[in-house]
């Protein structure tokens, strides 16, 4: 069973609009299990790029318990201050600058700071929750020739230095947003195959 949160967008609904939204939607899920025909015990929550920022933090804030996380390229850092943001300024499909103009608009035109604890569960990106040690297991996949690689790789190191179970999968040649190009590219087909074995195994 799939549920899809159509949550609020910005720049009309800046953060935390839209972290709500789907806070609540994790939380109806667990509460509607029996409605849904799902185990209650075995909800997750799965999103990729800015979704998966939003994924990763209400699986650590929904008054609900979350079985498993699987961040795909996620955008975690709103002080763009990993090394990849530099290396890959101008990658393709997202650039630096695409990325300095979405935070931008999550942030209510900057009026937001960007250590605010809403915005971001990495820890040197404004501290995210108290605590990732309640994080569920989570599988964090990144692309090397991504501005957000680094993103991905700070937020697995900081779940591994809280005692969380993290599943790493790195794709080095792959640029931002390549599992959507599964049709066409077989390197990316290859990896939802590794991610269908890498999931259940962190369950």
């Amino acid at each position: 069973v799939v549920v899809s949160v159509d949550y609020r967008l910005a720049p009309e609904h800046p953060c935390p609009a839209g972290l709500a939204d789907v806070t609540t939607v994790v939380e109806w899920t667990v509460a509607s299990a029996d409605e849904l025909g799902v185990d209650p015990a075995q909800v997750g929550v799965a999103g990729s790029s800015a979704g998966a920022n939003l994924a990763a933090m209400a699986a650590l804030r929904a008054d609900a318990a979350v079985d498993i996380a699987v961040l795909f390229y996620p955008m975690l850092d709103p002080t763009l201050g990993g090394a990849s943001h530099a290396e890959h300024a101008d990658a393709p499909l997202l650039t630096r600058a695409d990325i300095e103009w979405f935070w931008r608009l999550y942030r209510d035109d900057g009026a937001i700071p960007v250590d605010d604890r809403r915005l971001s569960p990495l820890p040197a990106a404004g501290g995210g929750p108290s605590s990732l040690a309640d994080s569920p297991p989570t599988v964090v996949v990144t692309a090397g020739c991504d501005p957000l690689r680094d993103d991905g790789a700070r937020y697995a190191d900081a779940l591994t230095d809280a005692g969380g179970t993290v599943e790493r999968r790195h794709y080095p040649g792959a640029p931002h947003g390549f599992l959507s190009l599964a049709d066409t590219v077989p390197a990316a087909a290859d990896a939802w195959e590794d991610l269908a074995a890498a999931v259940p195994a962190r369950r």
